[in-house]
């Protein structure tokens, strides 16, 4: 059961980064650099978010379900069979998870009214990136940090939301900036190298923004969710997180690449075309290594943190 429960959460993790990902790049990104030309690649590139969003969100509410039905299956010690006859809704109506779980799929159906509303007035991205925002948001409360109590406990699972948006900001937005790369790099794109440089230095900045967020709150949730350095270092859970920090000091290396010596080169004649295949290279390595991070914060959320006595008594005064 609990490796059903890992692919549950990894599938629905996965699928709501993309989600914030692709609406965030389509709204702050895309559109402010390309405008509503009629450009095959614009389009192109429209249609890429557009499907990656809408089959993200639909992927996101049902593996929302089938989390739901696996953890209570989990809970009650039974199989499937047992969480359906009963025990789902008990989970979903008496538990901070199924509260969680529910107002997440009530946003995610605002949303998707959003979108659709938005081809008739423009000002209802406004509205979807909200709604994106607090669709991502809430997963703080389905984990670890919703467990919390008090002043402390507000503080963490805050912390843990920005974290969430934060980073799934940067990651989701990586795979459609990765395509945009690819439209760009070949030899008959339309696009102007003056607008996919703009393109990227918008992405660049969000990104700034993004990881400077994921590192800070990132301290906060490892202070209440470890706590020491003996226990990182010797706990699974704390082994687990280490991996995760390589990983996403690797991602922001390549992203250092990117930034300071590709994206310069995006204008210069000579060098455009081998800038933007390294860069479209760099990114779908960059995503990869988020897909490997969301598969660890699967893994994490299944693990009780190990924290010493005297931590637990700290944070729940």
């Amino acid at each position: 059961m609990a490796d059903a429960l890992i692919a549950a959460r990894l599938v629905h993790l996965t699928a709501t980064v993309l989600v914030v990902g692709s609406v965030v790049f389509q709204y702050f990104i895309a559109t402010p650099a390309f405008g509503r030309t009629e450009l095959s690649d614009v389009r192109a590139l429209t249609r890429f978010t557009q499907v990656t969003v809408w089959t993200s969100l639909a992927i996101a509410s049902l593996s929302g379900a089938v989390w739901l039905v696996v953890l209570s299956a989990q809970i009650v010690g039974g199989g499937i069979a047992e969480a359906l006859s009963g025990d789902v809704v008990t989970v979903l109506t008496q538990t901070q998870f199924g509260y969680a779980l529910t107002t997440r799929l009530a946003i995610a159906s605002l949303l998707a009214a959003a979108l659709f509303a938005h081809k008739y007035w423009s000002g209802f991205r406004w509205l979807a990136v909200a709604l994106v925002i607090c669709f991502a948001g809430i997963l703080a409360w389905m984990g670890h940090s919703g467990a919390g109590d008090g002043p402390a406990g507000e503080v963490q699972v805050v912390a843990d939301a920005l974290h969430i948006i934060s980073a799934a900001t940067w990651v989701g937005c990586i795979v459609p900036l990765a395509y945009l790369f690819m439209l760009a790099a070949h030899i008959t794109s339309a696009f102007s190298p003056i607008e996919v440089a703009d393109a990227t230095r918008r992405f660049s900045n969000l990104g700034v923004l993004s990881v400077a967020t994921v590192l800070f709150t990132g301290l906060i949730n490892t202070w209440f969710l470890v706590g020491s350095l003996a226990i990182l270092l010797d706990s699974t859970y704390g082994k687990l997180l280490l991996i995760k920090v390589t990983m996403f000091l690797v991602m922001l290396g390549i992203a250092a690449v990117n930034r300071t010596l590709l994206s310069p080169k995006i204008t210069a004649r000579e060098a455009r075309t081998g800038a933007l295949r390294r860069l479209a290279h760099n990114s779908v390595l960059e995503a990869g290594l988020g897909l490997a991070i969301i598969f660890i914060v699967g893994i994490l959320g299944t693990l009780a943190p190990e924290l010493p006595t005297e931590h637990i008594h700290l944070h729940s005064d």
